[in-house]
């Protein structure tokens, strides 16, 4: 008897499992291509189904968990792995469920409903008296869309930006794109990515980004397309290093004291003291922190002779290429900045 009152409800639980598991993989592998290099058979894969059942549970409490209180937008390749790594050192810090969340490109599905993305960060009472964040790069690449649905959701949130030189971050961001199996990209040369990248820029789904930025600002609700989470995504090569249209955009909805700009190079050179003035920046207390050169994300591992090891194997031809292409806008962003470019990397 007791095994029969059990088996409707492991029943419901196992169908809506399935469905879930379904739909979360459908939409991020159409999204997300590179998610088949790592889960190639998510349904024959333990870990993928934990992770199914990790989102499903978050999905379903999202009402009791909280939104950020900051946000580390970007740049791609300059130092947003190791601020997160960085920042979760802090006792008054709780990281949120995935250190990227991708939410604008459709982590969570199409819809970019605040309800949504409450599930990738603590609950209230697992996070009292404490800070959480979003570290997603992708925002410095979709900044008018990221800067309105922060400020619909966050209002008073803090914005941190890390800017890195441009054609050291461009070709770092190409050698992680070229060597990320699943993706269509993988093996490209980088004169095709480039033009691949170029191709994309005069796409309408820019358009269409826009129009729903501008609905965020009306408080609309919006959702997004495929094609526009994979125009954006495959435009992260070069799009993420636009430092003055991203900073424009958050300056437009943010108060300028809301908004950090940090340099890579700081970070990597004197990282504690980086690391100090971004606790102050956010109000936290200042404590003890164990020696960050033992810490190594992904992103930092590479920072040491950033000179030679990012740009050694870049061609002259292609240095040029991308110089003639970042001139205009790094000068637009050393005018923003009201400092010479020389002290802006």
């Amino acid at each position: 008897m007791a095994a029969k009152m059990w088996l409707a409800p492991a029943a419901a639980l196992g169908l809506a499992h399935v469905v879930f598991h379904w739909w979360i993989w459908s939409w991020q592998f159409e999204a997300f291509p590179s998610f088949r290099g790592t889960y190639p058979a998510p349904w024959r894969t333990l870990r993928a189904h934990w992770l199914t059942l990790q989102r499903l549970f978050r999905f379903a409490t999202s009402p009791i968990r909280r939104l950020p209180d900051f946000y580390i937008i970007g740049a791609p390749k300059a130092g947003t792995s190791a601020l997160y790594s960085y920042l979760s050192l802090h006792p008054a810090v709780k990281e949120p469920f995935m250190k990227e969340s991708r939410f604008l490109s459709g982590m969570c599905g199409s819809r970019l409903s605040g309800l949504l993305y409450r599930s990738l960060f603590p609950t209230w009472w697992g996070s009292r008296g404490c800070l959480t964040f979003d570290s997603d790069a992708t925002a410095s690449l979709q900044p008018a869309l990221a800067a309105a649905m922060y400020k619909q959701l966050t209002p008073n949130a803090k914005i941190i930006l890390s800017c890195r030189e441009p054609c050291s971050g461009v070709f770092s961001m190409y050698k992680m794109r070229s060597r990320i199996k699943g993706r269509g990209e993988h093996h490209l040369s980088f004169r095709d990515m480039y033009d691949l990248e170029m191709g994309l820029s005069t796409s309408v789904e820019w358009q269409n980004l826009e129009d729903l930025a501008a609905a965020l600002d009306r408080n609309e609700s919006v959702a997004i397309t495929l094609g526009l989470a994979r125009c954006v995504l495959c435009s992260s090569m070069i799009r993420g290093f636009h430092y003055a249209d991203i900073l424009l955009e958050f300056y437009r909805r943010f108060k300028p004291e809301n908004v950090l700009i940090i340099r890579f190079k700081d970070l990597a050179a004197d990282t504690e003291s980086t690391v100090r003035r971004i606790f102050s920046f956010l109000d936290l207390p200042d404590i003890p922190l164990p020696d960050l050169t033992t810490i190594h994300p992904q992103d930092v591992m590479d920072i040491a002779l950033e000179e030679e090891a990012q740009t050694a194997e870049l061609s002259q031809a292609d240095r040029s290429l991308l110089e003639a292409y970042f001139q205009v806008r790094n000068q637009d962003f050393a005018k923003l900045m009201g400092k010479p470019l020389e002290e802006l990397w």
